[in-house]
């Protein structure tokens, strides 16, 4: 987990879901007791004219958004999911990150987007999905990621009765999209009995790390390639040359982002990566970890390096964005710079300003 790594996180919500004006429909979770909220008749205080929980009670959903639980159910449609992905046992340090979907519905800490930000995403109707964990363009669509260690931010706060926008003029639960939570990715408990063999009654993939991955990636492509419910029927950039929902996928330490790469890269061909953290994260395995076992091999500092070697990345067009990492040699970057990425360090701030930042990743 990593409490510094990026000022993006909470934008990639906000630019993906300002594109378009249309559905109005999206309703909070109403509270147990009726007889307390206000009516028709009273003076609803605040502009939206809405009712709902307090920050501090009620059931606990993204942003108050309808929860469905869509991997075993495909009878709702979305046009962003939110998914989490609680797997942090490929960390070297803290773990932790498992706890972190939960986090970050149930912390009274608001989310903050930052307008100088959003300017990087503001084509946001080519926005194909989003991961609270790393940042992926493609030829101008974008897939937006970073991740939340547990608690650290919060989306209770960020709620229908309460998510206007100031910097940027809007309240996106107020957007064309339909907008679910659609729980947890199973990686961290019992697995169903369809997949594990009928002698493995007692299966815990807890302790099986490439078990995990394989469920992040598939229980994101499940949700990634359903029918959407808005422009179901137009062309988009896919490969299969239709339009898709966006997927948003919290995090979960940062080897999440290998299976959420193959998953994407599947319905959409090589990508390119925007990646804003403080660490570099194309250690080759020996450098980092040692490599005792293939599954060793992949962790949160090797993850980029699996991705260039399978193929994932598109060439010479990634960049990091804050990098403050230590190394074990100067041949770290020139490692990096084989698996295709520019660096942007995050001394730079001081030189060139975000504005200046953003300038490199947009010519990148």
């Amino acid at each position: 987990m990593r409490f510094n790594e990026t000022i993006a996180s909470a934008l990639c919500l906000a630019a993906l879901v300002l594109a378009h004006d249309g559905h109005q429909d999206q309703t909070p979770i109403l509270g147990p007791h009726p007889g307390l909220w206000y009516t028709a008749f009273d003076n609803i205080p605040g502009d939206g004219g809405t009712q709902a929980d307090s920050v501090f009670s009620g059931i606990s959903t993204f942003g108050r958004l309808p929860y469905f639980p869509c991997l075993a159910s495909d009878e709702r449609k979305y046009d962003i999911a939110f998914i989490g992905a609680p797997f942090d046992t490929g960390t070297s340090y803290r773990p932790g990150a498992r706890f972190g979907p939960q986090g970050i519905q149930i912390s009274p800490t608001r989310v903050y987007t930052f307008q100088s930000t959003y300017k990087l995403a503001q084509a946001s109707d080519k926005v194909l999905d989003v991961s609270i964990c790393s940042t992926f363009f493609d030829g101008g669509k974008h897939t937006l990621t970073n991740c939340f260690p547990a608690g650290e931010k919060g989306s209770r706060k960020v709620r229908f009765s309460g998510g206007y926008n100031v910097p940027l003029d809007t309240n996106p639960f107020n957007c064309w999209a339909k907008v679910l939570d659609c729980g947890d990715i199973p990686v961290t408990s019992c697995v169903t009995p369809d997949i594990v063999p009928a002698q493995e009654t007692n299966y815990d993939n807890s302790y099986d790390n490439a078990y995990a991955i394989q469920q992040i990636e598939e229980g994101h492509s499940k949700l990634l390639t359903r029918t959407p419910f808005t422009n179901a029927d137009e062309p988009g950039p896919s490969k299969a040359g239709r339009t898709l929902p966006r997927i948003i996928t919290l995090g979960g330490d940062h080897t999440i982002t290998l299976p959420l790469l193959r998953s994407v890269v599947a319905a959409y061909g090589p990508i390119s990566v925007i990646h804003f953290d403080s660490h570099l994260d194309t250690w080759r395995p020996r450098v980092f970890g040692g490599a005792p076992s293939p599954q060793a091999s992949i962790n949160h500092g090797t993850y980029f390096y699996h991705a260039h070697r399978e193929g994932l990345l598109a060439n010479d067009t990634n960049i990091h964005a804050g990098i403050r990492t230590t190394l074990s040699g100067p041949s770290d970057y020139d490692h990096d710079g084989y698996c295709g990425f520019e660096i942007v360090e995050a001394r730079e701030i001081d030189t060139i300003g975000t504005e200046g930042i953003i300038r490199k990743i947009r010519e990148r």
